[in-house]
């Protein structure tokens, strides 16, 4: 099995090998929640006016 297919398809027969991919889902989860976070962050804080509603 190839290192890619491996790591897009973990081996879950074991509770062990579960819990390591439960894991690591959650911080590459964490990880992508944080760029978007900081991403939308720097966008408002860069143009105050882009948030502005219309009148």
């Amino acid at each position: 099995m190839s290192l890619l297919r491996q790591w897009l398809w973990p081996d879950v027969s074991l509770r062990r090998q579960a819990e390591g991919a439960i894991q690591e889902a959650f911080w590459i989860t964490l990880a992508v929640a944080a760029y978007k976070f900081f991403f939308v962050l720097i966008l408002f804080l860069r143009d105050p006016e882009a948030f502005v509603i219309a009148e």
